[in-house]
């Protein structure tokens, strides 16, 4: 599955959203909105590479390489 605009873009606005009422704690608000960005980009990463399908096309002088590969990513 590939990286959502759409969710990303809804995840940032809900992050702003969240913050624009906020007066008192300018710095804090930057800190919130820059986390909720940071980690709706990580999850989107995550789930982007986590659902990846990955064809391999190899060879070897003795015939065609088979198997899977998995890929698995995490974000802290």
């Amino acid at each position: 599955m590939a990286v959502s605009i759409s969710i990303l873009k809804s995840e940032i606005k809900a992050a702003f959203d969240a913050e624009k009422n906020q007066t008192d704690n300018q710095q804090a608000s930057i800190d919130r909105i820059a986390d909720a960005i940071a980690n709706a980009v990580a999850t989107q990463i995550v789930q982007g590479i986590n659902t990846t399908i990955v064809t391999p096309v190899l060879a070897s002088p003795a015939g065609a390489v088979s198997g899977t590969i998995t890929l698995t990513a995490s974000a802290s």
